[in-house]
């Protein structure tokens, strides 16, 4: 984490629903300055930044397995299973 940033967050949260959900699974207290996303279950999750429109997928193994970013400010993260996909966790850590 570069020494500008003041804040950090980490969870880890268990993803078993097929829709995005009313609330965000994962939220912070700050405006992010990046994030990094990980998908430590055996099935793929998507994700979304605004509850409704899928902005990636976290594939179960490679290298799409996981994204870090600078640059993207977010205050929550909203996560599915992808079709047919059983119940995972996927690991947040934000910097601000």
């Amino acid at each position: 984490m570069p020494e500008s940033c003041g804040y950090h967050y980490y969870a880890a949260a268990s993803i078993a629903v097929d829709a995005f959900p009313g609330t965000a699974q994962v939220s912070w207290t700050f405006g992010s300055v990046g994030l990094a996303l990980l998908n430590t279950g055996v099935d793929p999750i998507e994700y979304s930044f605004d509850g409704t429109n899928v902005h990636g997928r976290l594939e179960a193994s490679g290298p799409g397995q996981g994204i870090a970013t600078d640059g993207r400010i977010a205050v929550r993260v909203w996560f599915r299973r992808a079709a047919g996909a059983a119940a995972n966790t996927v690991r947040v850590t934000v910097w601000g």
